[in-house]
């Protein structure tokens, strides 16, 4: 029996972990079966014996427990046994969120598996190198600034960057891709983050913001409040920049307040547009559209009403100084 642990709090990459498993065993064996069971389930511990026993045809197997660390005391027991038993035509798949939850189980489980598969976030460095290896996978290729772009539109989420790189690798003909190429596919479409829209803000593009905030809206009418939370951790990224001491290296100043290195660059020439007082009246004003999103003073609101009062107040923010 094969036999894999794949434990990390990077959801989409255990799932891209799973799925490799999967067509490898296939590969090997056209008939194998997969079976997904939830630890936490009712029935879940029947479910997997069922799964991981011989079936009439000898056919292969992968069983994909996702959960583990939610798994009872009867779950726990079988994935045991199963492995003790050491079953063949099957191979287990075991995946843990990630954390401290039901460690004991987790680390047992973790010296009698073949494999362990680590799937953390990446962060730092490793989201670029994250993201090379996604154009790679596409035989294409992309500058750094091309990815530092991306990056300040989507931000560091694995799947989100994944689908990206896909859609650009599809779409744009140039090789290698660019910054402006990242810059023209991303300006004003559906789907943007709020990390652009909040970007466009600070920088005073009233007119880039107001056009990805409708688009994102349209797409999804629930947008708003993302929106503000971005909007508000990068005014207190500007606070705490604006606070720092002068002369501080990058990659210090992005431990002090709280950013990705790459960010710095960013930040500082948002910056240099605001002053001090222009800064706490954002704030207030934010923090008022905050409570409006989420209720609050904005109790009674509609949709419409809360989507004029989110453009106007972020419109009003883009265009002071």
């Amino acid at each position: 029996m094969q036999s894999y642990l794949v434990t990390g709090a990077e959801t989409f990459l255990a799932e891209r972990a799973c799925q490799r498993i999967v067509r490898e065993a296939r590969a090997a064996e056209a008939g194998t079966e997969r079976y997904d069971i939830v630890a936490s389930t009712d029935g879940a511990a029947s479910e997997l014996l069922q799964a991981c026993g011989p079936t009439l045809f000898g056919d292969g197997a992968v069983v994909l427990l996702d959960g583990i660390e939610d798994a009872g005391e009867d779950v726990q027991r079988v994935v045991l046994q199963v492995l003790a038993e050491d079953p063949d035509q099957v191979t287990l798949v075991l995946v843990h969120g990630g954390g401290v939850k039901a460690r004991g189980f987790v680390d047992k489980c973790r010296k009698a598996v073949g494999t362990v598969v680590a799937v953390e976030r990446p962060k730092g460095r490793a989201v670029d190198d994250f993201i090379a290896g996604e154009f790679a996978m596409h035989r294409r290729k992309a500058t750094s600034a091309a990815m530092t772009a991306l990056r300040s539109a989507i931000g560091d989420d694995a799947r989100a960057l994944a689908a990206a790189v896909s859609q650009l690798a599809s779409d744009v003909d140039a090789d290698p891709i660019d910054a402006a190429d990242v810059a023209q596919y991303h300006e004003g479409v559906a789907g943007a983050s709020a990390w652009t829209i909040s970007d466009a803000v600070w920088e005073g593009r009233a007119v880039p913001a107001l056009i990805a905030l409708r688009w994102a809206l349209d797409a999804d009418p629930g947008f708003g409040p993302a929106v503000v939370a971005s909007a508000a951790g990068a005014l207190r990224s500007l606070v705490r920049l604006a606070g720092a001491p002068p002369g501080m290296a990058d990659a210090d100043l992005a431990r002090e307040i709280g950013a990705q290195p790459w960010k710095i660059r960013t930040l500082r020439d948002q910056l240099r547009r605001w002053k001090p007082a222009a800064l706490a009246d954002a704030a207030v004003l934010l923090a008022a559209l905050d409570a409006q999103m989420k209720g609050g003073d904005g109790v009674g609101l509609d949709p419409v009403q809360k989507q004029v009062v989110l453009e106007t107040t972020l419109l009003r923010i883009a265009r002071s100084r």
